[in-house]
């Protein structure tokens, strides 16, 4: 009894498409058991790479790097200066150098390990100065008041 089409042609047995000498040079073990499944690796790298240590090993290693990049810029970070005044819209200098707008203006990048000298002006006003001290990676917030010219 030959095997049969499961398809249901009950008269047609099934029969081998390869020829009885290519199957001498192509053995096949028939166990039933499947394959273990091929590692997963990233392919084209010498040595191969598995990916599974790199699920949890590259989030590790970025919240480090991130770490980092967050202690640097506090500790070799400037300070910054929030400066207001009455009225607003005054010009602003800092150590001998124009402010990049009038107030109210937040100067960034300040040298916390030096003093900086303030200056506030407007037209038909007194020049307001102050020396202000700052501490690194902080932000201080400065009011000027200006006066009239008498």
């Amino acid at each position: 009894a030959g095997a049969r089409d499961p398809r249901g042609s009950a008269s047609a047995p099934i029969t081998d498409p390869l020829p009885a000498q290519e199957k001498a040079h192509k053995p096949v073990e028939r166990t039933g058991k499947l394959l273990p499944a091929p590692e997963l690796t990233l392919s084209n790298i010498y040595p191969k790479v598995p990916l599974r240590p790199l699920f949890w090993v590259l989030p590790i290693l970025a919240a480090l790097v991130a770490g980092f990049v967050v202690f640097a810029v506090g500790y070799f970070g400037g300070a910054d200066v929030q400066l207001t005044s009455t009225p607003p819209g005054a010009k602003v200098v800092v150590d001998g150098r124009p402010a990049p707008s009038v107030t109210p203006v937040l100067i960034t990048g300040l040298d916390p390990d030096a003093p900086h000298t303030l200056q506030v002006e407007a037209p038909g006003m007194k020049v307001w100065t102050e020396q202000v001290s700052l501490q690194r990676g902080a932000t201080i917030t400065v009011h000027a008041e200006l006066e009239p010219l008498q």
